[in-house]
């Protein structure tokens, strides 16, 4: 006698051992051989027909054992659909915003405004026009991490975003969430003089309801950082300008960042709870946790139809693939989009806007 079973995701399953080095996907199919010996019931699974982005051997044993008895005398396999990560399933319904520069600078999916804009600089973002009227900026066919990519040849001092509107989920009281994108420079020889923000989210100024990374003007080499500030008022009463104590000591600081000329890094932020008294904020680089914010105390508050999502500010180099999520995503998950082999577009996303 022979007989099919299908399980429910999730279900826990007694001695269930993961390969090691297998990255949580959407679902896995695993078949279960069941066998009798000497009067007791044991089992051995084999994850089949495995995508080709995990890179794994296909049948590779993962070593399972059943507790359960049963009394039959053929073998009974059991077809288990189950979830390495059950948030991980979500990943493509929590996007609000996609731009993969594949021969457009449309994003690929935005719930707001698809549009990038352009102004002559950032004192002169309300009079931005869509489209990319930048002398210095275009797209590279071919270029990116993933397809094409945007491509600062010199410093950037224009006003260059998305809008924030509805891309960004924000909450004055719970504003959480996640950003990723793709970087290829060699800091130390490509940027010209000066801070570098490869990426702001705010509707006023580095220091005032944003968050962003940068690269330092006089380090060597140059520091990577994360900065999330909420009003500025709250958290700098004095206004104190500049590069003060208190500034530095918010920050989460790599000293030697992996870029390089030649060589992409996946940079991912992920915030939750900013504005409620006890918010968080984490930098990852290439899948790896380098750093905590928080917790971040202050009040944020945005004008909403002023917000952006600013890229290069000052900045050379490429820049792909940006993606914005409206959850923090967990520390597995990150390391997940790390790893797909076509970017953000491999997941299962809502339709595209374009």
């Amino acid at each position: 006698m022979c007989c099919s079973q299908l399980l429910q995701p999730d279900i826990p399953i007694p001695h269930l051992v993961i390969p090691g080095g297998l990255r949580a996907e959407d679902q896995r199919s695993v078949r279960v051989f069941i066998y009798r010996a000497r009067g007791r019931i044991g089992g051995r699974a084999f994850v089949n027909a495995m995508p080709d982005s995990t890179r794994q051997i296909h049948n590779r044993d993962a070593g399972i054992r059943m507790k359960r008895r049963y009394r039959m005398n053929h073998t009974v396999t059991i077809l288990l659909l189950f979830s390495l990560h059950a948030r991980a399933a979500d990943l493509g319904k929590s996007l609000t915003f996609h731009a993969d520069f594949d021969g457009s600078t449309d994003a690929r999916y935005a719930a707001g405004d698809k549009r990038i804009y352009t102004a002559p600089a950032w004192r002169e973002q309300a009079a931005a026009k869509p489209g990319l009227d930048h002398p210095d900026l275009e797209l590279a066919a071919d270029k990116g991490r993933f397809g094409g990519a945007l491509r600062f040849s010199r410093k950037n001092e224009k006003a260059v975003f998305y809008q924030a509107n509805k891309n960004v989920t924000f909450d004055p009281k719970n504003w959480t969430g996640t950003i990723s994108f793709w970087l290829s420079l060699d800091p130390n020889q490509d940027l010209a003089p000066g801070f570098c923000d490869p990426i702001q989210i705010t509707d006023k100024a580095y220091n005032n309801d944003a968050i962003w990374v940068d690269f330092t003007k006089d380090d060597r080499p140059r520091h990577f950082r994360l900065g999330v500030f909420g009003d500025l008022k709250s958290w700098n009463p004095k206004s104190l300008e500049g590069d003060t104590p208190d500034f530095r000591n918010r920050l989460v600081v790599n000293q030697k960042p992996p870029f390089a000329r030649g060589k992409w890094t996946h940079v991912a932020i992920t915030h939750e709870g900013l504005g409620g008294g006890k918010g968080t904020a984490h930098l990852y680089l290439d899948g790896r946790l380098q750093g905590a914010a928080g917790p971040v105390a202050e009040t944020f508050s945005w004008d909403i139809s002023a917000a952006a999502i600013r890229l290069g500010v000052n900045y050379i180099g490429l820049f792909d693939d940006l993606a914005v999520f409206s959850r923090a995503l967990t520390g597995d998950e990150v390391k997940k989009l790390y790893g797909l082999r076509k970017g953000v577009a491999s997941l299962k996303l809502p339709a595209p806007s374009r």
